[in-house]
């Protein structure tokens, strides 16, 4: 695991110098949190974005796919949007909370954002804070309300 970190890493450096964009229609980036892992955001029609995560938590691995919808913060930064937005979540976990089950469970559920984005005028580059809560609905049924994250996206 340690290595692939390190390889998106180099590439999303190796990618940050070779783009002049300010605005974006795509972002691919790395995701902090209880559960990091990488983060890809496209634009749908400049107000609506499709996001998709892929993490690691409770020694497994799953899969978000959020509908968001930003925009500016009026009168504060340029570059500052707020976002929010739902969808859902599908991953196979070692050890998941709630359960019992020594050998993983399968879950499946339903997932909530709301945050802030920050879009550098000089660079391209955002830099977003959100918190994601979720309900798993099959498997380890319960609600988890720790997924906040600080995620880093070069734009393009």
């Amino acid at each position: 695991m340690d290595r692939v970190r390190i390889l998106l890493t180099l590439v999303f450096l190796a990618l940050l110098g070779t783009s002049q964009a300010q605005s974006y229609d795509r972002a691919l980036g790395l995701r902090g949190g209880f559960g990091p892992g990488v983060t890809y955001k496209q634009s749908l029609d400049g107000l609506k974005y499709a996001e998709v995560l892929l993490q690691g938590r409770y020694q497994g691995f799953g899969v978000t796919a959020l509908l968001e919808w930003q925009q500016e913060l009026p009168e504060t930064t340029p570059g500052l949007e707020w976002f929010y937005g739902f969808g859902g979540h599908i991953g196979g976990y070692d050890r998941h909370p709630g359960t019992d089950d020594e050998e993983g469970v399968f879950v499946l559920g339903a997932d909530a954002i709301i945050g802030l984005e920050y879009i550098f005028q000089t660079a391209p580059l955002s830099v977003s804070l959100d918190w994601k809560p979720r309900f798993s609905l099959i498997g380890a049924s319960r609600f988890i309300g720790d997924g906040g994250a600080l995620s880093i996206r070069y734009v393009f």
